[in-house]
């Protein structure tokens, strides 16, 4: 299974583990799985989420935590 697959899953898992409906990069970056802590493998994973249907960039950012974000992605359920 090819790294990026991996991390994904991870990520994904993570989110579901969670409970992030939203999720913003600072917060993947600061908090995620130790393998996605990098701008390459973070950007890599969530390639990996949007492509499966996972996840699904919300375009013009958002609010979140108190500040507008410019990265966010909606998690698909695991439900």
């Amino acid at each position: 299974v090819p790294i990026e697959t991996r991390n994904a899953e991870r990520l994904l898992n993570w989110c579901h583990a969670e409970n992030i409906q939203f999720l913003y990069s600072k917060i993947a970056l600061q908090k995620g799985p130790n393998s996605i802590r990098t701008n390459d493998a973070f950007k890599a994973s969530m390639a990996e989420l949007i492509k499966s249907g996972w996840a699904k960039k919300n375009e013009g950012g958002m609010s979140i935590d108190g500040a507008h974000r410019k990265n966010v992605w909606r998690i698909r359920s695991s439900q």
